[in-house]
Order: structure tokens, then C-alpha cells, then sequence
């Protein structure tokens, strides 16, 4: 029986990696596949595909396919060589991919909002020798928000180099996604060799390209990225418990505000943290800082709502959210499975609480 249930793995295994490996080569290589591909998308969706867009998507799937057929093969031929920790060792090799794909794709040039949150401003900046209005130039609103992070690199780097270079900024930015893999590895409370099973989950959710526009569009990703990783990073320290992890969690709180307005949600969700564990001098100070801080952040400020607040902005704004906690699964710019991709990762982060995971 065990020698049955042998063969019948090596079959499996050995018709799974000549499976992504043959079909990872004909994505590469066969262009009437590709095309076939193409007229059924656009045939089912009905939609007009961007061809010269999808082919790039095409080609990193198909080398992505290669690269797990290989890891499928170690797995089972040499599984001495590979265990749980060796199998997210090996992911490591998606994320290398994603950062070649973003080192050649990524081209020196402005794009939509670039010209007037980073050209115009460098304009105005280097038009000046105030240096108060200089510091006035970098915190001044843009549309709803201040992009004082964003602002500060563009002009750190170009006082640096002489001239700003989009397709460095760019690359920069997308490094922050390693920075958050990293705090979510960090902050997972999991045990034993499993939680290598759990990183490669995470490689595999982060180092793609669904969310390209904020991968190579510096506007939209740099102070999005900026963001999420110092929001995770507060969250990450203020659960230290102790006084260097406060300060740590203030700053990050504060770096995250900066970095794009919705960040200084952090100052609410971290009081709430220290008012639950009694901290309660901390919970004063963290209380004066957002205070003062959002006493400068709204002064002189011009509201721009799209839409006035009401219940149906807030269910909308409720659905985003789901759509974009699920947007790793979004195809052919389609809602349905994303949002239920959000609904089962809300679903799986209250059943882990419940089941009090992390003790």
C-alpha cells in the first residue's frame, strides 16, 4: 500500500511541475495561445482588452509558473533538501522576480498626478530661497490630503542628485512592499515550522502585480505604500508594552499621516490600544500629540468632497475596503471576487482572534 500511495505522488507531483512548466513555456513562447486567451477573455467579459498591457502581466504569470513547478518538483524528488522553512526560502524567488520585472519596466517619466504633486512642486520649491516657504510648499494641501513624505523625497533626492528621476523614486517605493512582508512576518504570532507556510502566503499576496498602477506610478503608490507600512509598524510597537515601543509607534503614527491623510486613523486605533491596557499617561501624551497635530493638519485646510457624507458614501467606502484587502484576486477588472477574497480574509482574522491564535 505505502509503495502505491508512493507512485501515486511521484505521478502527481511529476505531472504538477510538467504542467506549470509547460504551461509557464507556452505562455512565453506560443503567441496564437496567447491570442486565444485574449479573444476568450474578451469574449466572456465583453470588454475590449489592452493587449500591449495584458502581455506584460502574461509573461511574469508564465515565469512565475516556472519557478513553482520547479519548487513543486524539489519538493517531492529532494525532500531532503526542502522543508516548511525551505518552501518560503524558495517563494523568496517570486519576489526576486517581481523586483527584476519592476527594475525594467519602470521608466524615468511623470505620470497624471507626478506632474503636479512632484514636477510643479520641485518648480515652485527651487523658485524660492525662503526657506519657511520652502517647509510651507512641502505641507501644503493637495487635493484632500498633504503628501509631505512623497514632497520630501522628491526634493531630498533631487538636492542629492541634481535632477529627480522617476524610475528610481518608483523603485524605492516598491521596496516599502518588502518592509511590509517583513512587519507582517514580524507580527504573526504563529508557531513551530508552520509560520514559514504562513510567509509564503504572504509573498505570494504581495509580490505581484495587480495593483500595478501604484507600482509604477509614484503618486499613487509612494505615499500609499508609505502608509501601510508605518501604519502596520505602529501597530506592530505600540503593542510592546513598553516606553521605547510608544515613541516608536508615535513616530510611525505620525510618518504614517504624513504619508497620506486616511494614516492618522493609527492616532485612534493606537489610544484605543493603550486606554485597553490602562496606559493611561501614555494615552494622555499620544492624546496632546494627535491633538496638536491635527490642529496643523486642518489649518487652513479647503474641504473637497466628491460627494457629500451620507449612509450610501459609507457603504460604498465599506465595500472598498473589502475590494481591496481581496484585490490580489482581481481579474480583468472585475468586483465579485475580490470582495468575497475581503469577506474570507475578514472571516479567517475573526476566527483567529476567537480562537485567541496568538497565546
Amino acid at each position: 500500500m505505502s509503495e502505491t500511495r508512493t507512485f501515486k505522488q511521484a505521478l502527481f507531483f511529476s505531472f504538477l511541475s510538467l504542467l506549470l512548466a509547460l504551461s509557464g513555456i507556452l505562455l512565453l513562447t506560443n503567441t496564437s495561445f496567447i491570442e486565444f486567451l485574449f479573444s476568450t477573455a474578451e469574449s466572456i467579459t465583453s470588454k475590449q482588452l489592452n493587449r500591449s498591457f495584458w502581455i506584460h502581466g502574461i509573461h511574469c504569470a508564465a515565469i512565475d509558473l516556472i519557478i513553482l513547478s520547479i519548487i513543486s518538483a524539489i519538493y517531492f524528488y529532494k525532500p531532503a533538501l526542502i522543508s516548511k522553512k525551505m518552501v518560503f526560502a524558495a517563494s523568496l524567488a517570486l519576489a526576486i522576480h517581481f523586483y527584476y520585472e519592476v527594475s525594467i519596466n519602470a521608466v524615468n517619466m511623470p505620470l497624471s498626478d507626478d506632474f503636479e504633486a512632484a514636477m510643479v512642486f520641485l518648480n515652485n520649491c527651487y523658485s524660492t530661497n525662503d526657506s519657511s516657504q520652502m517647509i510651507s510648499l512641502i505641507g501644503s494641501q493637495y487635493y484632500e490630503t498633504r503628501l509631505v513624505i512623497l514632497r520630501s523625497a522628491c526634493l531630498l533626492y533631487t538636492m542629492i542628485a541634481g535632477e529627480i528621476n522617476f524610475k528610481i523614486l518608483v523603485t524605492l517605493a516598491s521596496l516599502l512592499i518588502a518592509g511590509i512582508a517583513y512587519l507582517l512576518m514580524r507580527s504573526a504570532k504563529i508557531k513551530g515550522e508552520i509560520r514559514f507556510l504562513f510567509y509564503t502566503v504572504i509573498i505570494l499576496l504581495l509580490f505581484q502585480f495587480q495593483y500595478h498602477s501604484g507600482i509604477f506610478f509614484l503618486t499613487a503608490g509612494m505615499p500609499k505604500f508609505c502608509t501601510l507600512f508605518f501604519s502596520i509598524a505602529a501597530f506592530y510597537f505600540i503593542s510592546t508594552d513598553n516606553t521605547k515601543g510608544f515613541i516608536l509607534a508615535l513616530f510611525c503614527t505620525l510618518l504614517a499621516a504624513l504619508s497620506f491623510g486616511n494614516g492618522m486613523i493609527c492616532f485612534f486605533i493606537c489610544l484605543v490600544v493603550l486606554l485597553y491596557k490602562k496606559r493611561y499617561l501614555h494615552s494622555a501624551i499620544w492624546s496632546l500629540t494627535a491633538l496638536g497635530f491635527l490642529l496643523w493638519y486642518f489649518y487652513d485646510y479647503t474641504m473637497m468632497l466628491s460627494e457629500p457624507i451620507s449612509l450610501s458614501s459609507i457603504s460604498r467606502s465599506f465595500l472598498y475596503g473589502l475590494i481591496f484587502l481581496g484585490n490580489s484576486m482581481q481579474f480583468f477588472y472585475t468586483l465579485t471576487i475580490p470582495m468575497i477574497a475581503g469577506i474570507l480574509i475578514w472571516c479567517a482574522a475573526i476566527l483567529f482572534t476567537v480562537k485567541k491564535y496568538y497565546k
